[in-house]
C-alpha cells in the first residue's frame, strides 16, 4: 500500500521503498534536476521523506529542532555533522540529536529517508 504525503497515519502504514524510488526517478523533475523528494509521512511528530540526490548533488546545511535518522537506502552518501563527516551506504543508519546541523553530498546516485523526530510540548 503506498501512502501520500500529509495522510493520516492508520494503525498501520506501509510503503515499497524500490517502488517509490521508481517513482521519482520516473519523474520529468529526476531527469531535469539533480534532486527529489516526497513527503510519506507528515504528522505533529513525526515526519518521513524520501529524498534521492544525484552524484555530486547536494543539501545545504540544515538545522532541524529535533532529532534527526538518517537512513541510507541505495547507493553513497556522505554527511558533514557535529565537526565530522561521515559516510552512509545503504542499510546505514545515522541518528543525530537535536538541533544538529548537516548538510549531505551524494557520492553517487543515491536514495534516502529523514526521519524527524518532533517532540511534543
Amino acid at each position: 500500500m503506498s501512502g501520500l504525503a500529509n495522510d493520516l497515519i492508520t494503525k498501520a502504514q506501509s510503503f515499497n521503498l524500490a517502488e517509490e524510488i521508481e517513482d521519482l526517478h520516473a519523474s520529468a523533475a529526476w531527469e531535469e534536476g539533480d534532486r527529489i523528494s516526497k513527503t510519506l509521512i507528515k504528522t505533529a511528530d513525526i515526519q518521513i521523506t524520501l529524498l534521492t540526490l544525484k552524484e555530486g548533488a547536494s543539501l545545504e546545511e540544515h538545522y532541524p529542532d529535533c532529532r534527526t535518522l538518517i537512513h541510507q537506502l541505495s547507493g553513497t552518501i556522505r554527511v558533514n555533522a557535529v565537526g565530522a563527516t561521515r559516510q552512509l551506504e545503504p542499510g546505514d543508519l545515522l541518528i543525530l540529536d537535536r538541533a544538529v546541523a548537516y548538510e549531505i553530498t551524494a557520492v553517487e546516485d543515491a536514495a534516502f529517508l529523514v526521519t524527524l523526530a518532533i517532540a511534543r510540548p
